[in-house]
């Protein structure tokens, strides 16, 4: 695991267990809760409560299926962060000059 990413997802305000969560999920185009439990080794209950957070803090859509699945929002971090180069938006970054990055 990239121990500087997870360091900067949490800069953003999500938990460590959040930010677990939701590296898995990028690896995947959706996932239910239970998937997540077994994919990461965190509690069904665990996963279901960081998703509400996820989904919260607009890092996670819901598909209201026979169960339910998440997808993760897709969020465009630079490391080392420009502040000059991006606006919060809900809890992450938008970039306004992605034509312009180097």
């Amino acid at each position: 695991m990239n121990e500087k990413l997870v360091f900067e997802l949490m800069n953003f305000g999500l938990s460590r267990q959040e930010t677990l969560i939701y590296l898995e999920m990028l690896k995947h185009e959706q996932m239910t809760g239970y998937e997540i439990s077994k994919e990461t080794g965190i509690s069904r209950s665990n996963v279901y409560s960081s998703l509400s957070e996820l989904f919260n803090k607009g890092a996670v859509y819901m598909i209201e299926t026979e169960s339910a699945k998440y997808i993760p929002v897709a969020l465009n971090l630079r490391i080392p962060f420009r502040a000059q180069n991006f606006v919060l938006q809900g809890w992450g970054f938008l970039d306004l000059n992605e034509s312009n990055a180097n």
